[in-house]
């Protein structure tokens, strides 16, 4: 796996810079579902935040760019669940994406959190019950 910086995702995106451009296009094409590009939540928020600001890209547009990037077999998008659901968020409304994808990487952790909780309750509860039969046949 090879992680992809913000600076690479722009070049190959934009096409702005020649040499740039196709150092980042070399970088992307050499990828493969055996070597994929590794994106991080990070990059994932700059991206959308210097195509925005910098190329004025609108938000359809980074809806598209960030569905793209999801569904792109060569890469592997860090909390691509939260994402996905952030994204879902961000189209539907004039939030911020950053702020959509705290509150889904929240969510997923709180349902992660949870999850756990129940699980080593029940382990505990299993626990207890052979000491309960062990005491009853006495």
């Amino acid at each position: 796996m090879i992680g992809l910086n913000t600076a690479v995702l722009v070049r190959y995106i934009m096409q702005d810079d020649v040499a740039q451009s196709a150092n980042a296009t070399n970088v992307i094409e050499a990828l493969s579902i055996d070597t994929p590009g590794f994106i991080s939540l990070v990059t994932t928020v700059e991206l959308l935040w210097v195509l925005g600001e910098c190329y004025n890209i609108k938000q359809p547009q980074l809806v598209s760019v960030l569905k793209a990037l999801l569904q792109t077999k060569e890469f592997r998008v860090e909390s691509a669940d939260a994402t996905w659901q952030a994204l879902r968020k961000y189209r539907g409304t004039k939030a911020d994406f950053a702020d959509c994808l705290i509150d889904a990487v929240l969510q997923e952790q709180t349902a992660r959190q949870e999850q756990t909780a129940r699980q080593e309750q029940t382990a505990l509860q299993e626990q207890a019950e052979p000491q309960e039969q062990a005491v009853n046949t006495r």
